[in-house]
């Protein structure tokens, strides 16, 4: 790999992708090991990372505004556990 990297055939912004995508390969085989609790504490450390990350656009608001409105008319829909 070394030579390949000296030839130049991969570029940084390459090699980096191929990186990110053996941890999140690695971390979807990890994730049926776990128990559902450990699922579900993951699962909350990722809305709260996402959460901390959020831009609120103009357009986000706007998306915002209208599903407020949708659920004061009545016009929504629940998730259900399967």
């Amino acid at each position: 790999m070394a030579q390949v990297l000296q030839t130049g055939l991969f570029k940084p912004a390459t090699i980096g992708y191929l990186f990110a995508m053996s941890t999140v390969k690695e971390i979807e085989a990890a994730i049926p090991k776990l128990s559902r609790e450990e699922i579900e504490e993951i699962r909350d450390w990722i809305d709260d990372y996402l959460e901390d990350r959020f831009e609120l656009t103009d357009e986000v608001k706007a998306k915002l505004d209208q599903s407020h409105r949708e659920i004061a008319n009545g016009q929504y829909t629940t998730r259900q556990p399967k």
